[in-house]
């Protein structure tokens, strides 16, 4: 849920209170702007198993697949990488 600071009128003068209250709102919403390690866990597996589909090594780091190529995946190549990391054989 959005955090909504009413904003003063002309001729207000902010009060210590509400000028703290916002500083706090502010350093909550920079905490929560930090960059979250999952995308980036998230984007070493997709390339694993891209790399997998593709049969191919390793895509490097940052690399972007384009929308056809993700499109194409369908559950049977996700059942086939998944049962290859668990068994060490995809078929």
């Amino acid at each position: 849920m959005p955090i909504i600071i009413p904003k003063q009128k002309e001729g207000d003068v902010a009060s210590p209170a509400s000028t703290d209250e916002s500083k706090a709102i502010a350093a909550a919403a920079a905490a929560a702007a930090k960059p979250s390690p999952v995308p980036k866990r998230y984007n070493t597996i997709l390339r694993d198993f891209m790399a997998y589909h593709h049969q191919t090594t390793m895509y490097p780091e940052g690399h972007t697949f384009a929308d056809a190529e993700l499109l194409e995946i369908t559950p049977d190549h996700i059942i086939r990488y998944f049962t290859m990391k668990l068994y060490g054989d995809g078929d």
